[in-house]
């Protein structure tokens, strides 16, 4: 069923034509609204002038029109929707309708899965009445908040007694360190694994640092929760703590915390198998340190909490049949989904804590200044390992030329073409200060053919670098003419000295963190690169990542691409600056 009304009208239309376009008569002779005729485009629907835009979904999740059925609305008549409850009403059932809409695509999207088959079509947008002005729907109350870092703190006192058992253990306590000696420590841990990988010292630095930039906006501390503000990770002026004290405070929107953003089930799951790597990589550290003792001491503790975890984790999963069946593969080996219920359980294990505590208590130790810096870098580094396999970096590679080859095409140019592109890139650049604009429109007019190092940013002013980054190579994905598109890309080409695969690398990496290893794997195969994300990720990761919303896998790469070479990568960020620092003292 397809319908076309037009929402332009006119005041002359008179109340009765408005009746007419706007309502449908039942069979016992009631008229009752017709949402469809009033909020899709058509010939004659009358919504006080305004039009409103179509979207493009159809039922089966296939671009076409939205089909609002009046009798999904009973009793919304169009004199109601004038009324502020009248317009609530319409707007909630609208969203129910399209919430059903979203249901049933999922459905048909984890069957199409299950099948072995690519689905082709983005999820169905919602274009119903627009929530009215003065409405606030009613937010669900969070009984269960997620930890903040003063509470997983005070959980990790009894990690000893956790570790052990015993209940008349002292309290553990985490080391507290600056953020200048976290990310020192990090530093030297990263380069240490990455040598172990076969990456040279700048490789690694770069790949920490995109990550950085992409999950942390350049700016984050290692104690850092998922959506605390930015603000909150500036440094305290001497003598303050109001930062950090309110940065600990916050109850975040997820478990994510430290430099990669490690959630607590993947926490768990590294903690379960990667202990005795952790502890034998403590103990390297403790030889000769003043503090040798200690260390040593928190490496036993480490693969004691490995023991106690696992005994918990085999008990939850073979509680029964129906338990054994859900956590466990084939081989009996624990499955991801184990993980990820025992750090939600509310249920007591047989250390007299719940699931979520001793969760809680051991994502605490990311914040150890001897254990943190360990741990983080060593979950960076499976993703990296696993990326830089042959197959993978054959598909960077493939990825990185081809980018390479589109940006040739602007050297191809005539003059006259190119300078149209110039001029209609730089009008939609919108750069404020005349003096930088002016500059660096001369260079970019200048610019020769094939690689030249002078538009690098790492050659640019610090105002020129900024303009580039934040406005000029922004325009890259935007509604530009073909000329002015390749331009933007051969741009961004040199700016970076070229698109190599170490320059991809980064994010590849992170398409690992976002959808994990084996869809990272499908995403960069070039087969697969005009799928739409949601054959790689399931609803609730798709919906939850701004990102890889209506994107395909190959666009993603390039939009992740984009936010870690953009502004989240400026040399003025105070984490970038102290990342550089850091790097620079472990060298």
């Amino acid at each position: 069923m397809e319908r076309s009304l037009s929402q332009q009208c006119t005041k002359e239309s008179g109340l009765g034509g408005i009746l007419n376009a706007v309502t449908d008569t039942d069979k016992e002779g009631h008229r009752h609204l017709d949402l469809f005729k009033l909020f899709k485009p058509a010939s004659s629907a009358c919504d006080d002038g305004k039009n409103i835009s179509t979207r493009t979904s159809g039922a089966n999740g296939a671009q076409g029109p939205l089909e609002f059925d009046a009798s999904i609305y009973p009793g919304c008549k169009y004199e109601q929707h004038s009324s502020p409850k009248g317009a609530e009403a319409c707007y909630k059932q609208a969203q129910v309708h399209h919430e059903k809409e979203l249901d049933d695509y999922w459905a048909r999207v984890e069957k199409a899965k299950a099948e072995g088959r690519g689905v082709k079509q983005f999820p169905p947008g919602y274009d119903g009445p627009e929530k009215p002005a003065d409405y606030e729907p009613v937010k669900a109350l969070t009984v269960n908040k997620l930890p903040s870092v003063n509470e997983m703190v005070d959980q990790s006192r009894a990690l000893n007694r956790y570790a052990t058992g015993d209940n008349t253990k002292p309290d553990f306590k985490l080391k507290e360190v600056s953020e200048a000696e976290f990310k020192k420590a990090y530093a030297r841990e990263t380069l240490k694994v990455g040598e172990s990988l076969g990456l040279a010292p700048d490789a690694v630095k770069k790949v920490v640092m995109d990550i950085y930039a992409f999950e942390c906006g350049g700016k984050a501390t290692h104690d850092m929760l998922s959506g605390v503000p930015m603000g909150l990770t500036r440094p305290d002026l001497e003598g303050s703590s109001a930062n950090y004290d309110q940065r600990r405070a916050l109850h975040p929107k997820s478990s994510a915390v430290g430099y990669n953003q490690i959630i607590m089930s993947t926490n768990l799951t590294f903690a379960d198998n990667e202990a005795p790597a952790v502890a034998n990589r403590l103990r390297e550290i403790a030889k000769g340190s003043p503090r040798q003792a200690e260390i040593e001491q928190k490496a036993k503790l480490y693969e004691d909490l490995q023991g106690a975890l696992h005994r918990e984790l085999s008990t939850m999963a073979n509680q029964n049949k129906s338990s054994q069946n859900k956590y466990l593969d084939n081989d009996g080996n624990f499955k991801y989904s184990l993980y990820a219920d025992f750090a939600r359980s509310r249920h007591n294990t047989s250390l007299g804590v719940t699931g979520r505590q001793l969760s809680t208590a051991l994502h605490a130790l990311n914040l150890d200044g001897d254990v943190g810096p360990v741990i983080q870098s060593r979950q960076l580094a499976q993703v990296v390992g696993h990326t830089l396999s042959e197959s993978n970096r054959q598909k960077i590679e493939q990825k990185a030329m081809q980018f390479n080859k589109q940006a040739e095409l602007y050297d191809g140019l005539d003059a006259k073409t190119k300078d149209k592109a110039v001029t209609e890139v730089f009008n939609r650049a919108h750069i404020a200060e005349p003096a930088v604009r002016d500059a660096l429109r001369a260079k970019v007019q200048n610019m020769p053919a094939g690689m030249s190092d002078s538009l690098s940013l790492n050659n640019l002013s610090g105002d020129e670098r900024s303009a580039m980054s934040i406005k000029v190579l922004a325009l890259r994905g935007q509604p530009l003419s073909p000329a002015a598109a390749s331009l933007v890309d051969k741009l961004h080409v040199v700016g970076y000295g070229g698109r190599v695969a170490n320059e991809y690398l980064g994010a590849a990496v992170e398409l690992g963190n976002l959808a994990g290893s084996k869809q990272a794997d499908s995403m960069l195969d070039p087969a697969k690169a005009d799928l739409p994300t949601v054959n790689f990720f399931d609803r609730k990761g798709y919906e939850a990542n701004g990102i890889v919303q209506r994107k395909t896998a190959g666009k993603l790469l390039d939009a992740i691409f984009k936010v870690m070479h953009g502004a989240n990568s400026s040399a003025t960020n105070w984490g970038n600056q102290q990342f550089e620092e850091a790097y620079d003292a472990v060298k």
